[in-house]
């Protein structure tokens, strides 16, 4: 991720595995920079993806964080 106007970069890893459409993960921040320099923390997500390819080629979904959290050092 990156934060607009700034040279802020935030680097985080989704882990998820499922053969249906919804799933249930992980979100983790893994490293920062700048303001978010030491960023850490784990928290739950669901994600659903709409599997199908659309006319630009994309596919979409959408992630759902209900305890979205973060710690900074």
């Amino acid at each position: 991720m990156t934060i607009p106007d700034t040279h802020a970069v935030i680097h985080s890893r989704w882990a998820c595995k499922s053969l249906a459409e919804t799933c249930n993960g992980e979100f983790t921040w893994m490293w920062g920079t700048c303001r978010f320099s030491g960023i850490s923390g784990t928290t739950p997500f669901q994600s659903r993806m709409e599997i199908g390819v659309t006319e630009s080629g994309a596919i979409h979904g959408e992630a759902t964080w209900p305890e979205f959290t973060y710690q900074l050092r």
